[in-house]
């Protein structure tokens, strides 16, 4: 497979300090899972969700892991996810940069997300397929 990644800017009304924050808080990433079933709090750093995708080649349970995996304050960061299910598991990375815009009373994300392993039954998905049903998230 070759490389599959994902990448965007965002921009919010909010300070850089604050959005960079939330970006880091277990519990508030969380409550933007879609299909989360259950949650379970590792840690300030980590935590393992079971969801149930609504994807057409993904049927059952699955157990995400979220890590962050380096900070750099005030403004990078890095996150790990990786996900295992029956017959299917991926990891991904993803670094993220929050850059204040304005007067400082706004902030740019820049984020990217890239694909570093897929197993099982992902590995014969269509490229194009994975890419749609990210899309729609």
């Amino acid at each position: 497979m070759s490389q599959l990644t994902f990448a965007g800017r965002e921009n919010f009304q909010a300070p850089a300090e604050m959005v960079y924050a939330k970006l880091l808080d277990m519990d508030f990433v969380a409550g933007g899972i879609p299909d989360v079933v259950s949650i379970d709090k590792q840690s300030d750093t980590e935590m393992v969700c079971k969801i149930r995708p609504g994807f057409s080649f993904l049927r059952g349970t699955m157990d995400v892991r979220f890590q962050v995996a380096d900070r750099q304050p005030p403004c990078k960061a890095t996150m790990s996810i990786s996900n295992k299910g029956i017959g299917v598991s991926m990891a991904l990375v993803t670094t993220m940069e929050v850059v204040a815009t304005g007067d400082g009373s706004t902030c740019e994300v820049i984020w990217e997300s890239q694909v570093k392993e897929l197993g099982g039954l992902l590995k014969s998905v269509s490229k194009g397929l994975i890419q749609g049903a990210a899309a729609k998230v």
